[in-house]
């Protein structure tokens, strides 16, 4: 994260806005914009891609993307017994698509002028 952030922050056309696609790059994205003295969201918006504690301890506090963990088990569950109904053989690749919700939290805010 904190590689890839750098890059982006010091290239020509820098990003308004970073999403981190897994909790374990979100340490990185933040550090990298400290690094460059960039505040969130004065400079940046950042939005994490996994709801923790820790999205909500930042300063200021992350806007994730959320979903239940729950019911992700249950897609997986559902997933492998009908494999095993089916033999266990090669199955054709499926798309799931896990319900989710973003929460708006302070990391997130309106292009500056």
């Amino acid at each position: 994260g904190f590689e890839e952030t750098s890059a982006l922050m010091t290239s020509a056309e820098r990003p308004t806005a970073i999403i981190a696609g897994g909790i374990e790059m979100l340490p990185g994205v933040v550090r990298a914009l400290r690094a460059r003295g960039m505040t969130i969201p004065g400079d940046v918006s950042v939005v994490a891609a996994m709801n923790t504690d820790l999205t909500d301890l930042f300063e200021p506090p992350l806007s994730v993307e959320d979903w239940d963990y729950a019911e992700v088990g249950r897609i997986a569950a559902n997933l492998a017994l009908q494999r095993i109904a089916g033999g266990g053989g090669v199955a054709e690749p499926r798309r799931v698509l896990v319900p989710t919700r973003f929460l708006m939290r302070e990391s997130c805010a309106a292009l500056p002028r």
